[in-house]
């Protein structure tokens, strides 16, 4: 196990800050939840993806609804795509942009009647967006985007949302 040379004290409540340092460079963003383990005489923390722990449902229900829609159905976590229903376009695994970051933080869905180019891994994807963010009570987790690059998807956004909604209810983690 690697040391950082960081030491910090214990509060009155038993909370510890992990330094900026540390965040920045393992990517935990505020709001995220680590997963505690211990371990011999160690505590061990984890990046706790509640995404990945529901995967098969995840993929069952894009599946379903892929068929159903015109356009392609993208599923994330806060960092990454974490499932596809057509991989020409985006790879499981592409990190997502800053900008669709910034729309899981602030819990806000986007939805363009005109072309947008939006970044998913090195890819800069031109087309028609729905995006909505998937979020329970206390924390945003991930988005649903469909995405077409011939025509509009409006018609499907309560669908896009019921999608989002769903998952919010399945993956609850509060």
């Amino acid at each position: 196990m690697k040391s950082t040379g960081v030491v910090r004290k214990i509060d009155d409540l038993g909370r510890i800050v992990i330094p900026k340092e540390i965040r920045k460079t393992l990517g935990i963003r505020d709001g995220e939840n680590l997963e505690i383990i211990v371990e011999d005489n160690n505590i061990k923390l984890t990046k706790k993806n509640i995404i990945n722990d529901h995967i098969d449902d995840i993929k069952e229900l894009c599946l379903v609804a892929g068929a159903i829609v015109t356009g392609t159905l993208i599923v994330t976590d806060r960092e990454k795509v974490t499932n596809v229903t057509k991989n020409e376009i985006v790879n499981i695994g592409d990190k997502i942009s800053k900008e669709l970051i910034e729309l899981i933080d602030n819990r806000m869905m986007f939805r363009e009647s005109i072309i947008q180019k939006v970044k998913i891994g090195n890819k800069e994807i031109t087309g028609y967006y729905i995006v909505y963010p998937i979020i329970d009570e206390s924390t945003s987790i991930g988005l649903v985007i469909l995405y077409n690059d011939k025509e509009p998807v409006r018609e499907y956004e309560m669908l896009v949302k019921y999608i989002a909604t769903l998952l919010s209810r399945k993956l609850d983690i509060s």
